[in-house]
């Protein structure tokens, strides 16, 4: 499911509301199990919709030396 712009700014109203349920502009209902979860999505989402280059992958790297 593709995300939209307009699904970020009504995660993050649904936040800011305290509501844990939402309609996504596809007319999907999504409802999280806390606040905690519908914080993790809009995290997501906002990383989901940066551009390439801008997006946060995670994770943990190591070099090995050549010596």
């Amino acid at each position: 499911m593709a995300f939209t712009s307009s699904d970020l700014a009504k995660l993050e109203a649904a936040y800011a509301s305290g509501v844990l349920e939402i309609t996504s502009a596809s007319g999907k209902k999504l409802k999280y199990n806390s606040m905690s979860d519908l914080w993790d999505a809009i995290q997501r989402l906002r990383n989901e919709l940066r551009s390439p280059s801008k997006r946060h992958i995670g994770g943990v790297f190591a070099w090995k030396r050549n010596a």
